[in-house]
């Protein structure tokens, strides 16, 4: 289990921004969609709810009855999480339950809001436990010099730095990032936000390709700008054009099909969930890449 496959997962996004050409989604503000908001049948998305033709209702699967590729992208509210390790959607219980042997930390983004408390590390048992959500970026991590090396991989710290290999002294560095640019080889390139070709360049949608037209990452993992496909090249996702059947996988659970308007639309945040994300701070898809 490639540990990097299992840590591009993660949606869940925070800060909405609609452009006049592409959708941007911040890391806490995703997600937020229930099977319930749904009326009818064709927008019942079936991977994550069941429709009932008897009442006409759309309702949300049991977590074990969700397939791996689905449960690791599934909205926050559905509280499921997939365990790698008997391979079954299950329901998730709180960040701090969570301990992992150390090579398998990253696991710890693949839950709801969690990230790899380094603090935490125990070097007699090689375990290292999840713990909530600092601030609203996906590879949240809390310092970089406790980083194990096969971990220091574009984690960002609290002030904004990224923890980048240094392969010379066999430590995890805390650098400045401003652009793509910034990373001098290839190893180093950010793969989320950026991609190698003469030099390190920042991701668009048109630079990707069909099998990975869906979204990209900022450098600080707090937002992404999502694409699709539209039959000869990838472009900047447009809301008002998805269709029906698009709504809700295009955008990742953050919007669906209102029935009476006929078009796609944002799934607000409870209120209490809201006010956690003003005093937090307020900020993929992802789809996950499995082997």
């Amino acid at each position: 289990m490639d540990h990097w496959n299992i840590m591009i997962i993660l949606l869940g996004f925070s800060i909405m921004t609609i452009g006049n050409s592409s959708t941007k989604l911040g890391y806490f503000q995703s997600g937020q969609c229930t099977c319930e908001k749904i009326t009818e049948q064709g927008a019942c998305h079936p991977n994550f709810c069941n429709w009932n033709s008897n009442t006409s209702q759309c309702t949300k699967k049991v977590c074990s009855e969700i397939k791996q590729q689905y449960c690791l992208i599934s909205p926050d509210k559905f509280k499921c999480i997939w365990n790698f390790f008997e391979n079954r959607c299950e329901s998730f219980t709180k960040c701090s339950d969570y301990l992992y042997p150390i090579e398998y930390g990253s696991l710890c983004y693949t839950l709801v809001k969690c990230q790899a408390d380094v603090n935490s590390i125990d070097d007699t048992n090689e375990k290292i436990r999840c713990m909530d959500k600092e601030f609203h970026a996906q590879y949240a991590i809390s310092n970089c010099e406790k980083v194990p090396l096969i971990h220091c991989n574009w984690l960002v710290t609290p002030d904004g730095k990224q923890c980048i290999k240094n392969s010379l002294m066999n430590t995890c560095d805390a650098k400045v990032v401003n652009h793509c640019s910034d990373f001098n080889t290839s190893e180093l390139c950010n793969p989320f936000a950026c991609f190698w070709q003469d030099s390190c360049k920042p991701k668009t949608c048109s630079s990707l390709q069909e099998n990975e037209c869906t979204y990209y990452e900022s450098l600080d993992s707090k937002q992404f700008t999502y694409c699709i496909w539209n039959g000869t090249g990838c472009v900047d996702l447009e809301i008002s054009q998805l269709t029906m059947e698009q709504c809700w996988p295009k955008t990742f659970s953050s919007y669906y099909w209102n029935s009476e308007s006929k078009k796609c639309e944002y799934c607000e945040r409870d209120e209490v969930n809201s006010k956690s994300n003003i005093l937090l701070f307020g900020a993929l898809f992802l789809v996950a890449t499995l082997n």
